[in-house]
Order: C-alpha cells, then structure tokens, then sequence
C-alpha cells in the first residue's frame, strides 16, 4: 500500500513540474516571440499621418524577462520604425518619420526579442502596409480647354476632360465623378469627363459658351476648376445672300 501511494505522489510531483515548465518562463530561461508559428509573424497597418502601428497579433514575448526587442533583417533597405517596449513584455511599434504611400506602400523586416541576460530569441517577419489618406486632390491634365462646334446639332461627345489624382489607393487615388458648376448652361458631363450638349446650340444666343468644371475623387475631394470654352459656329443657310 505505502508503494501504491508513493507511485501517485511521483506521478503528481511530475505532472505538477510539467505543469510549471510549460506555464512559465522556459527552463533555460531563452525568450520566445508569442505566436502560434514564427512563419505567420505579424501584420501592420499604419496611417500616412500617424505613427503607432496596428500590429496583429500583439508583439509579446515569453520564456524570460524581457528588456527589448529589436530590428534584426531589413528585406528591402530602409525600416523606419522602432519598437517600444510596454510592460509584462509586450511592445508597440512605431514607425521613426512620417510615412509616404505614394513613395513606398509596405516595409518588410524580422524583429526578435532580447532577455535582459542577453539572449535572443528566433526571428519573425513583420509586414507592414502603409494606409493611403485622402491628401491631394484631382487635377487636370491641361490648364484650360478650348473647342468649337457647329449649331444646331446635337453631339455625342464635344470635347472631353481629364484629371488625375497623386493618391496612392483607388479610394483616393481615382476620379470618380466630374461635374459642370456652371448653372443653365445646355451642358452635360459624364463620369468620364465627356461633355455633350442637351440640346442644340445657337450662334444667335451665344457664340460661346464657358463652363467650369471639377473633378472629385472617389473621396470626394474636390479640385480646382478648369475653364472649359465652347465657341460655336454659325452655319450658312440656304437663301441667305
């Protein structure tokens, strides 16, 4: 019976040691970056106009005390970010300088941990892509647009207009829409930038018409007007001397 008892409590000290291993800082005290693998590593996204990094998972390390992390391989140059260590070894990233979309979309670079005995632990790859805002408007290809037309008819397309924007994404980057602010004028422009008459044009009524057009970007951020000027032409008719 003493044996019996014996044997339980070996296996219960046992268990209870396992138990405290895998818990616990690692028994050769070596940090491990929290993560399910090393392969997945972390995700980022961070805003043109800010500077802490949305990081999934959070940047944690285990297995022993933590006094920093750091950038150890930067995949292509330049990795102006820092890592901050926040209590209970967790860290934030943060990036150093004002990010650019429009110069550079995503940073690639490993991170490990340091032990305050020294030791590092094994590499994991952030990917971190930068988050376009709407910083620039449309503008158009050509300062001001001149074109003329005959009256009396009526056309599909009389001239077209084309702006472009700097913005990186398409949400900000592409002109979603144009429009005429000119009122009563018998124009109409679509969201490719064609303007086409409503109806047809008299050189009795006006021998020119001037529209100011804008571009909108698919924010909706407006641009500064162009002036467009439609001269019209007067046809010659029969019995005229």
């Amino acid at each position: 019976m003493f044996g019996k008892y014996l044997l339980i409590a070996a296996y219960l000290g046992f268990a209870a040691s396992s138990l405290n291993v895998t818990s616990g800082p690692s028994a050769d005290g070596v940090p491990r970056l929290d993560l399910a693998s090393l392969e997945s590593g972390y995700h980022g996204l961070v805003k043109e106009n800010e500077t802490l990094v949305e990081v999934t998972p959070r940047i944690k390390a285990i297995g022993a005390e933590i006094c920093s992390f750091r950038i150890v391989n930067k995949h292509h140059g330049e990795a102006p970010f820092e890592i901050v260590l926040k209590p209970g070894g967790e860290a934030e990233l943060r990036a150093r300088k004002a990010l650019n979309c429009e110069k550079r979309k995503n940073y690639k670079f490993d991170i490990a941990a340091v032990s305050c005995n020294g030791d590092v632990s094994d590499n994991a790859t952030v990917h971190i892509s930068v988050v376009d805002i709407n910083e620039y408007a449309p503008t158009f290809l050509d300062p001001s647009y001149v074109c003329q037309v005959d009256e009396g008819r009526l056309y599909e397309e009389i001239v077209r207009v084309e702006a472009t924007d700097r913005d990186c994404t398409p949400k900000y980057g592409d002109v979603c829409k144009y429009e005429i602010l000119t009122s009563d004028q018998p124009f109409t422009i679509d969201n490719e930038g064609a303007i086409r008459n409503t109806e047809p044009l008299d050189y009795e009524r006006s021998h020119n018409h001037i529209l100011s057009v804008v571009a909108y970007d698919c924010g909706m951020k407006q641009s500064v007007p162009v002036m467009v000027t439609i001269k019209v032409n007067r046809i010659c008719k029969l019995g005229w001397k």
